[in-house]
């Protein structure tokens, strides 16, 4: 009797913290009770039945980098045998195959690969992802297939874009000499793996990994005054294997809609993070072709849609913590030993959304604010 007045509490508190219907609440924790499985177990499962998993993540989260380092042994298990990062050129790939089977460890060989992608992106546990590969195949038979770290993207170019200017087809062709990036990206999916019969993890940022949904923008040429993006990476594959492809969230916040004083809100309006509080707190994996698909949100991503609901955003979510404990990246004092700032400030990426940055010390502050997690993530947490 005390263990079904406490059911009876808990529901009653949830359907008011929620805030949904009775119903939806009802459901959703029902299902997560009997469904929700360890994020491990979880996207290993998904591959019986895809080849390529997207796994969307806010960038520098220590929590959901340590998580795929960890995954690694279960992945080769399974018959995975690649990891696709998107902080890393496709240039440098022979070095990094090359850094995964050394008899050694080199960190500054890492180092060296994350700076001749990304000059700012100095965050350890990126670097470490390598460290994790390179532990692992030490410790498989003499013959095996080696574990393999794929670099996505590419070498750009940032000496023809500057803070201020617009983007125009001319400077964004000289940036983006090989194409656009998740253009590349799935060129090099494709051939590296889907070609080969193999299967992959993709870590890339959220948007990127988009497969079903179409991520909504303004046009004010267009009826409704909205328009959608077809051609992320995750659109480009799911478009040409659908049976193939699959995209899942690490738990991250969402942008905010335009003209709402805010930057960003909690996954389906807070109900994520209520629904695993009533839970316990994680961490859990589970379908969004579900009852917890059926929650609403109103986030950026909801713009063309007045019904807008988390399934139609991602087939799967992994929910490792409360965004209040997620905690940003390291950031690695060594990076920029022995860089020159001439060079470090002409390859800076994304100058319009970096700001104007006249120096070393500058960026390194840049850095660090990105990092902080209470600061980046402070219009959600006032919420919580």
């Amino acid at each position: 009797m005390h263990c079904e007045m406490t059911k009876i509490w808990l529901l009653a508190l949830l359907f008011a913290i929620v805030n949904v219907p009775r119903v939806y609440a009802e459901d959703a924790l029902t299902y997560l009770n009997r469904n929700g499985v360890d994020p491990e177990s979880y996207i290993i499962q998904k591959f019986d039945r895809s080849d390529v998993v997207l796994l969307a993540e806010d960038h520098a989260v220590q929590n959901n980098l340590l998580f795929v380092q960890g995954l690694i042994p279960k992945l080769y298990d399974a018959g995975v045998r690649n990891l696709g990062m998107e902080f890393g050129a496709w240039e440098d790939q022979e070095t990094l195959d090359a850094l995964l089977s050394a008899p050694a460890y080199d960190p500054q060989a890492a180092r060296d690969l994350m700076y001749s992608y990304n000059v700012a992106w100095p965050y350890r546990e990126y670097q470490d992802m390598y460290r994790a590969a390179w532990a692992f195949n030490r410790g498989l038979p003499e013959g095996a297939e080696p574990f393999r770290i794929l670099n996505l993207s590419y070498r750009y170019d940032w000496r023809h874009f500057g803070v201020g200017d617009a983007r125009t087809p001319e400077n964004m062709n000289a940036v983006f000499a090989k194409g656009t990036p998740d253009m590349y990206r799935a060129e090099v999916i494709e051939r590296e793996v889907l070609e080969k019969n193999q299967k992959i993890l993709v870590l890339t940022g959220t948007v990127h990994a988009f497969s079903r949904f179409e991520m909504p923008v303004f046009n004010s040429w267009s009826d409704h005054f909205c328009d959608v993006v077809t051609w992320t990476l995750g659109n480009r594959l799911f478009q040409k294997y659908p049976d193939r492809v699959l995209s899942i969230a690490l738990h991250q916040p969402f942008p905010a809609r335009a003209n709402s004083g805010r930057r960003l809100v909690s996954p389906a309006n807070g109900k994520i993070e209520r629904l695993m509080h009533a839970l316990g707190g994680g961490p859990m994996g589970f379908d969004l072709d579900s009852p917890v698909g059926a929650l609403t949100d109103s986030s950026s991503y909801s713009i063309c849609d007045a019904g807008f609901t988390l399934r139609k955003l991602f087939d799967g979510y992994i929910y490792l913590a409360p965004l209040a404990d997620l905690e940003g990246a390291t950031v690695d004092p060594e990076f920029f030993t022995g860089r020159d700032w001439k060079d470090i400030r002409q390859q800076l990426p994304d100058p319009d959304f970096r700001g104007e940055t006249g120096s070393l010390d500058a960026l390194k502050k840049h850095i660090h604010d990105y990092v902080n997690l209470k600061w980046r993530y402070a219009d959600v947490l006032s919420e919580h």
